[in-house]
């Protein structure tokens, strides 16, 4: 398993199901943010979780599977996003309720890399103002999700501080990999955080 600790709370991955005690959305690469005390034993499709401090414990599940599994710890609260291109496109992260708990720090887990995301010419469109997150290698293309996330984050939040995983889920094989392997399996990105962490 895959684990960082946080100022506030506990990252991880696992590829088993962390079972009921966490919230979980249906992901449908949107920009839809919800309350997680509003999240009922059927999933709501949504991408982003937010949960205020006073709602102890706070367990957040989100599946991915190249995309950005993004924490945001903020003075009132946390957020839990699941974030590929069309969420960062859309900026998921701009929503209300991640304003409303004033983030202060953000943490990007596991995901596809430069190296390996390669888009066509007309991906282009779709981030007109990020230019220079585009890089030609070898007559290919490819895009840097982790830059534009940063890039965004650091623009909209200007006092937040943030740390990014290392680790691309298309070149580590611990990690399921659409990109890769075209798989239907999921990685579960958790964060934890309760008052004996």
């Amino acid at each position: 398993m895959f684990s960082t600790k946080l100022s506030k709370g506990m990252f991880s991955i696992t590829k088993e199901d962390p079972g009921s005690d966490f919230k979980r959305l249906n992901q449908i690469h949107s920009n839809i943010v919800m309350n997680s005390k509003n999240i009922q034993e059927t999933p709501q499709e949504a991408d982003g979780m937010v949960s205020f401090w006073n709602e102890s414990p706070i367990k957040l599940a989100i599946k991915t599977a190249d995309c950005l599994p993004i924490v945001m710890i903020g003075k009132n609260g946390v957020a839990h996003l699941h974030a590929g291109w069309r969420g960062l496109s859309s900026k998921i992260y701009q929503h209300k309720l991640i304003e409303e708990i004033e983030p202060i720090e953000y943490y990007i887990g596991p995901h596809i890399k430069d190296c390996c995301f390669e888009v066509q010419s007309d991906f282009l469109a779709n981030f007109p103002n990020d230019k220079e997150l585009f890089l030609k290698k070898n007559d290919k293309i490819y895009f840097s999700l982790t830059k534009k996330a940063q890039k965004d984050l650091e623009y909209l939040y200007p006092k937040i501080k943030g740390s990014i995983a290392k680790e691309c889920t298309c070149c580590a094989r611990e990690f399921f990999s659409y990109r890769r392997d075209a798989t239907a399996q999921r990685n579960w990105n958790l964060y934890q955080y309760t008052s004996n962490l």
